[in-house]
């Protein structure tokens, strides 16, 4: 053993000094490395709690789609959307243009009769209507006019009411023209 000059209770004190120093850095070291391990943790911590009900309903999300996966039921669904889809194109196919019967009206339009309405309505069923609606500058105009749609072919009716004879000049008058169900129905399939 070494010869002590300091007196036996300074160096009490100073043991004392000397492991509470170590202590205090013992104890230093230990805050900074805890606070270095939360400042690394914390960012996974959040995400993992934050993100864990998200992954817990996806999660249900999935089940319930693997519990309402029937591979029957999706077959036949695909299959009527798939005969619905060749019905209409096989259909659409076979349809016949509407423009015709404009064209068979316009072409039998005079310069003394003006129409100022078109409408298509369906009667029944498997009758389809044009109302005509316009101005006729004179009676035998107007007469004329009906006669030239009566001999259309594809027209099977041409109604006009009484009260579009009431006037000898500037006749405004409202038509209905029954069509022929040869103009609409489909196409004859080859």
């Amino acid at each position: 053993m070494a010869a002590q000059l300091l007196p036996s209770e300074y160096a009490a004190v100073i043991r004392r000094e000397k492991f509470m120093r170590l202590l205090a850095l013992f104890f230093g070291i230990l805050l900074v490395s805890a606070i270095i391990g939360i400042i690394f943790m914390l960012p996974s911590y959040f995400m993992l709690t934050f993100s864990k009900a998200e992954v817990l309903r996806r999660l249900e999300v999935q089940k319930e789609a693997f519990a309402h996966l029937d591979a029957k039921t999706t077959e036949n669904r695909i299959r009527d959307i798939h005969r619905l889809a060749e019905t209409y194109y096989a259909n659409e196919s076979r349809r016949k243009p509407i423009h015709p019967i404009f064209e068979k009206i316009a072409f039998t339009d005079d310069s003394r009769v003006r129409l100022e309405n078109i409408e298509l309505k369906q009667e029944n069923q498997k009758t389809f209507v044009l109302s005509l609606q316009g101005f006729a500058a004179t009676r035998e105009d107007f007469l004329a006019y009906v006669a030239g749609l009566r001999d259309i072919d594809g027209f099977e009716v041409v109604r006009s009411p009484l009260s579009n004879l009431l006037n000898d000049e500037d006749v405004s008058f409202e038509l209905e023209v029954e069509l022929s169900s040869k103009l609409y129905q489909y196409a004859k399939k080859p």
